[in-house]
């Protein structure tokens, strides 16, 4: 049942913008707000509506392309004219230093307008120990005092996200897991469109939801046994199973020794350290009120196996001299939570995907463009708004 607060059966329907809607997280929730069929929705996005990503959302009902930029306060405001409620999404890694600034902009023209439910996309109070959580924490924080009736949700990692940590080798059946995280050590994460389905559970209930921090995820899960279901979702059901090649098996102090340099860190070590030190801060319980059918990393998996299988083919990458395999490599950032990249998604949201990945043959260098991931799209420099 829709809340008098959100329903109008008498009048127009109330109008939810969303921003980043090219995006991984804009996209999903634009998505699942288009599905129930409540509200009209402005898909927020610096790009033309004419723009090649843009025909999948002309499709949605109810649904019109408004061109706005977080670094515009005009733009914001005339996007956010008569709307209800609004979702928001920065990225740390395309503003650095003007993330913070973008948000208060975006917080700042939600109050000029009226704006009567914003759900802001944030992260957890690191103390600062975590650079891509910093910005998000802080306008989360002036949001709340900005008088605008808000709800924040924090996003962990992304099933999409823990995929890239698999690595394909020149054995059809053989994988490598390059994550060095502790091997019995749970990590939060999230499907994409269980995230959008949540946020729009948000919008749909404002007396439950409005006034609270919100921290769900699908599953908290070790990588064992990311490892476990992999090699089950994967392995057909005759011939060869999967085997998974395990690049690290470390304990927490192991881990917790390795130098920030280490290569599969990726300058985020920070981000796997607050992981591990704040496993509770994330809820399965939480995620299954604001959307009960939640996925399993294992449903995940077998669920996307033919996508998935096609991405791990084109990552393949091998460097061959004679017929001895030197080398056998997937050139990918580590992310968040990033956002909407056809390439694959980097470990963290907000994370440096990239468009693109380097296969080495010989001398000559190949340049693959993955086209897998229909949910994103492939201009890098949309990829949160």
């Amino acid at each position: 049942m829709i809340p008098t607060s959100v329903s109008n059966p008498n009048g127009p329907r109330p109008i939810v913008a969303v921003c980043g809607a090219l995006g991984k997280q804009g996209g999903a929730v634009i998505r699942a707000l288009a599905d129930d069929n409540v509200f009209s929705l402005r898909a927020i996005t610096r790009k033309s509506k004419n723009a090649p990503a843009a025909e999948d959302l002309l499709a949605l009902p109810n649904t019109v392309i408004c061109q706005a930029d977080y670094d515009d306060s005009k733009s914001l405001l005339e996007a956010f004219q008569g709307c209800y409620g609004v979702f928001a999404v920065t990225n740390y890694f395309e503003a650095g230093r003007n993330e913070e600034e973008q948000g208060r902009r975006i917080v700042d023209a939600a109050k000029a307008c009226g704006v009567k439910h914003f759900v802001w996309s944030s992260s957890p109070d690191a103390d600062g120990k975590v650079p891509i959580y910093h910005s998000k924490a802080t306008v989360a924080d002036y949001l709340k005092s900005s008088g605008v009736p808000y709800t924040t949700i924090s996003v962990p990692t992304y099933y999409d996200s823990l995929f890239h940590l698999f690595q394909k080798t020149v054995d059809a059946n053989r994988y490598r897991f390059t994550s060095p995280y502790p091997t019995n050590s749970p990590m939060p994460a999230v499907d994409i469109s269980d995230f959008g389905a949540s946020v729009a559970a948000i919008f749909l209930d404002p007396e439950e939801w409005t006034g609270k921090d919100l921290n769900p995820a699908n599953e908290r899960i070790t990588p064992q046994k990311l490892v476990q279901d992999f090699q089950e979702a994967f392995s057909p059901e005759e011939g060869d199973a999967v085997t998974v090649d395990v690049l690290y098996n470390l304990t927490i102090e192991e881990f917790r020794a390795l130098p920030s340099d280490t290569p599969e860190l990726l300058g985020l070590k920070s981000n796997l350290d607050f992981f591990l030190e704040n496993q509770d801060a994330w809820s399965t319980d939480l995620a299954k009120r604001l959307h009960p059918e939640i996925k399993t990393w294992k449903d995940y998996c077998i669920q996307r196996h033919d996508s998935m299988t096609n991405i791990l083919d084109s990552m393949q990458a091998l460097y061959f001299e004679g017929d001895q395999i030197i080398e056998s490599v997937a050139a990918e950032d580590a992310h968040a939570p990033a956002e909407e990249v056809t390439t694959p998604d980097s470990v963290f949201p907000g994370g440096r995907g990239r468009s693109q990945s380097t296969i080495k043959v010989d001398i000559e260098i190949i340049e693959v463009s993955h086209e897998a991931d229909i949910e994103t799209t492939n201009e890098r420099d949309e990829m949160e708004m």
